[in-house]
C-alpha cells in the first residue's frame, strides 16, 4: 500500500474503484443460483434492476418473485442478450471466464 503523497505501482497493484449506479429499470444478468448469486440478486432487485437469473440450481433462500426473469439451466451467451451488468457468482472459476469472456466480447 503506497503511503500518502506515493503513486502506486501500477504494474504489480489493482485498486477497485467504488461506483454508485442507477440500476432502475435496466436489465442485469447473475450467473449462479448459490448464497452469493441470491444476494447479488436481492441487492440488484432492490436497486430497480430487471434480474435475469441463470443458474443449474437456485438457493432456496432466493425470493424468485422479485427477480425478472428465472432460468434453472447452464449459461449460454444468448443471456447476454439486452443486457448492460453482468455478475458472474458461480463459484466455478471456469464457468466465471466463459461468463466474463463473452461479456466482454459484447462490450459489456
Amino acid at each position: 500500500m503506497p503511503l500518502a503523497g506515493e503513486r502506486p505501482d501500477s504494474s504489480s497493484t489493482r485498486f477497485a474503484y467504488p461506483v454508485f449506479l442507477d440500476l432502475h429499470g435496466v436489465f442485469v444478468l447473475v450467473v449462479g443460483g448459490g448464497p452469493i448469486g441470491a444476494r447479488k440478486c436481492e441487492g440488484l432487485a432492490a436497486a430497480g434492476a430487471r434480474v435475469r437469473l441463470v443458474a443449474p440450481s437456485i438457493s432456496e433462500s432466493l425470493d424468485v418473485e422479485a427477480i425478472a426473469e428465472v432460468h434453472e439451466r447452464a449459461f449460454r451467451p444468448s443471456d447476454l442478450d439486452d443486457v448492460r451488468l453482468v455478475v458472474a457468482a458461480t463459484g466455478d472459476q471456469a464457468v466465471d471466464a466463459e461468463v466474463s469472456s463473452a461479456a466482454r466480447e459484447r462490450g459489456i
